[in-house]
């Protein structure tokens, strides 16, 4: 036996071998890490019961005075209705300026495009297609470089898409902007 590992590197596990003129063997075996095994099958459940909540349409009494809607959000033509010039320009700042705050001041330059869109057609929901459009390609350059480069599946792999992080962060900002006003009431959220 080796005796207990050692953390190494920044949390490696390592263990000390005293120098040999001959050739050392070491086996090595893990046990099965059950504590991950259920937390990642919770996480399965998790997103199945969001899945479930989007698609299955609960309909439910509205109480009378209440300023929430209880019926689930859906694709109309309200979504693309023409929002006034003040709520515009509200979503269009609080882009810029979560980007700003949330991702780089770079990122912001980004963001000033489709906060210009919004303000010039008055309409939140450019930013949840940019979203959209944007977690899309980033979901396609990673698959392009996982193709050719083929990184193994390893805790380093993460790492590989650290480019990406701020424009996944862009897409929050995006959809934060887009969720600013009902778009099936006209009001403020």
């Amino acid at each position: 036996s080796l005796g207990a590992p050692q953390q190494v590197g920044g949390g490696f596990n390592g263990w000390w071998l005293p120098p040999s003129n001959s050739p050392t063997t070491v086996d090595i075996e893990w046990q099965a890490q059950s504590t991950v095994t259920y937390a990642l099958v919770v996480s399965a459940l998790a997103v199945l019961g969001c899945i479930a909540l989007a698609i299955c349409r609960r309909r439910r009494v509205a109480v009378p005075g209440s300023a929430w809607s209880t019926a689930p959000p859906h694709l109309d033509r309200l979504l693309w209705r023409r929002a006034s010039w003040h709520d515009s320009v509200v979503a269009a700042v609080a882009l810029v300026a979560l980007t700003l705050v949330v991702v780089s001041p770079s990122m912001a330059v980004v963001a000033m495009l489709p906060a210009a869109a919004i303000v010039a057609f008055r309409r939140p929901a450019i930013s949840g297609v940019a979203a959209l459009l944007l977690a899309a390609g980033i979901g396609a350059r990673i698959v392009q470089r996982q193709v050719m480069e083929r990184h193994s599946a390893n805790a380093a792999w993460p790492g590989f898409w650290e480019k990406l992080h701020g424009p996944g962060m862009l897409v929050v900002a995006l959809l934060v902007a887009a969720a600013l006003l009902d778009r099936t009431t006209g009001e403020r959220t």
